[in-house]
């Protein structure tokens, strides 16, 4: 692979030109760490599911390179539901700096 990055505040502007106010990213660990170091949300969805892979499993959020915990995104609770026919949680949170 390489090690080529993708500009993500430029490509939001190009969206917006769009007039494309609204996106969903389902990224891996790298993108959601980029996405969460430059602030690039308003909402952040996490599904829970009833299986638990501790640190056998892949990260969720790569290395955010937080030198202080003044620096850590900030989160409210939005809502929390459980999913149909199962023991299954999506919990919603807006991030707090967010202006929407």
């Amino acid at each position: 692979g390489t090690s080529e990055k993708i500009d993500l505040k430029q490509m939001l502007r190009q969206l917006g030109a769009r007039n494309i106010a609204s996106i969903l990213i389902e990224p891996g660990a790298t993108l959601a760490a980029s996405i969460m170091k430059e602030k690039l949300f308003n909402e952040l969805t996490i599904f829970y599911g009833t299986l638990f892979f501790g640190g056998d499993a892949r990260p969720s959020v790569g290395t955010l390179d937080l030198l202080s915990i003044k620096n850590t995104p900030r989160l409210s609770l939005k809502s929390v539901e459980r999913i149909d026919g199962s023991d299954d949680v999506l919990v919603r949170f807006k991030h707090v700096d967010s202006p929407n």
